[in-house]
């Protein structure tokens, strides 16, 4: 969920001359605001499906002997956002790296909003879930379950956008969708984004969460400095709908405990002092496994659990608990997976400490620890 969903080496060696940043990600593609999924020392084979996600590796230019990832997803979108608003204002210190971050953004949300919202790849095709055009959203019923939470990414990459940049053809298009209108027809992204949190049991993804929660730190980390030199986004319009969004969703994630969750729950509501909102922070934190493997688990047999009755997204019943088990009792060293999960075969693979120090440190940023 972060700038790209693996950003990884394709082979075992690791090379140190490159770095793996969010600008690398859009540069290596050789196209303005287009980025890629991944990027990665180019190998035999480059060109060929990566058989996992069914992405092409295509060679870059821009970096000999590298290759890059096409087929980018809104996954990748919303990582970007979130990581680029961060750097501009907590990272970069120069006017140029300012720059830099910016521009990396603006190309970005620039190419999607210049290509009717759709993110085109190098086929000259839209990705497969790159996209974010009314037309789509309100009216191809296929699209349904994205209806609400990409319209939160895109009024997000807009806000944001717009706030870096100030350019003011990002907030007329953030207008534009939010609660106006495209020839003729009413867009009322607004209105989507409430209900962006899908509660019936057999459709809650979690990655969706991740999805979510991320765009909802993006949106108001950026609306608040925007009101802090412009009273036009004190507006309620501009805030109560965002926050009855966080709010409705918050009554089903914050039963999960998370401490990603939670910290930004509680910097965008500032309930800095809410006893329990800090508790579950730590009990998050406290209980993350130190060795990072993704062990084989079992809780299903044990007599402190009681099984949730719905069947989860793969159709599968009594998998589930009704309470979240500490996270050192159960495999998820990452965020966007299932923490009801009872039972997991396991990988054996060491993970790494980025979902846990993310967490640290965005509750002590926002003074939650």
């Amino acid at each position: 969920g972060l700038p790209a969903r693996s950003v990884m080496k394709y082979n075992d060696t690791v090379k140190n001359d490159i770095p793996l940043t969010s600008i690398n990600i859009t540069r290596a593609t050789e196209g303005s605001g287009m980025f890629s999924n991944s990027i990665g020392e180019e190998i035999e084979g480059s060109g060929d499906l990566d058989e996992e996600s069914g992405s092409t590796w295509h060679p870059s230019t821009s970096f000999p002997d590298w290759q890059w990832k096409g087929d980018t997803s809104s996954d990748e979108i919303v990582g970007h956002i979130f990581a680029n608003a961060i750097a501009f204002h907590l990272v970069a210190k120069t006017i140029k790296e300012k720059q830099e971050v910016m521009h990396t953004l603006d190309s970005i949300i620039g190419y999607i909003k210049n290509n009717n919202y759709t993110l085109i790849d190098v086929t000259n095709h839209t990705t497969h879930w790159g996209v974010w055009s009314p037309s789509v959203l309100n009216f191809n019923q296929s699209w349904a379950d994205e209806h609400g939470l990409n319209s939160l990414e895109i009024l997000t990459g807009l806000l944001t956008a717009f706030w870096m940049t100030g350019k003011t053809t990002y907030l007329e298009s953030w207008q534009e969708l939010y609660n106006g209108s495209t020839d003729g027809v009413f867009n009322h992204f607004g209105l989507n984004m409430i209900n962006q949190k899908i509660t019936f049991p057999r459709d809650i993804n979690y990655s969706d969460d991740e999805l979510a929660f991320l765009p909802y730190f993006s949106y108001f980390y950026s609306l608040k400095h925007l009101a802090a030199r412009d009273k036009r986004f004190e507006q309620p319009e501009m805030w109560n709908i965002p926050l009855l969004s966080l709010k409705r969703a918050w009554k089903y994630v914050g039963k999960e405990r998370s401490a990603a969750w939670t910290s930004i729950y509680g910097y965008i509501t500032g309930e800095i002092d809410n006893v329990e909102l800090t508790s579950d922070i730590v009990w998050s934190l406290r209980h993350w496994p130190l060795e990072l493997i993704q062990w084989r688990t079992q809780n299903s047999h044990r007599l402190d659990t009681r099984f949730n009755s719905e069947q989860d997204r793969n159709f599968r019943s009594s998998s589930q608990s009704t309470r979240v088990l500490p996270p050192n009792e159960r495999t998820q060293l990452r965020w966007n997976g299932n923490p009801y999960q009872l039972d997991w075969g396991g990988s054996n693979n060491e993970m790494d400490p980025g979902p846990w120090l993310m967490s640290y440190w965005l509750a002590r940023w926002a003074k939650l620890l």
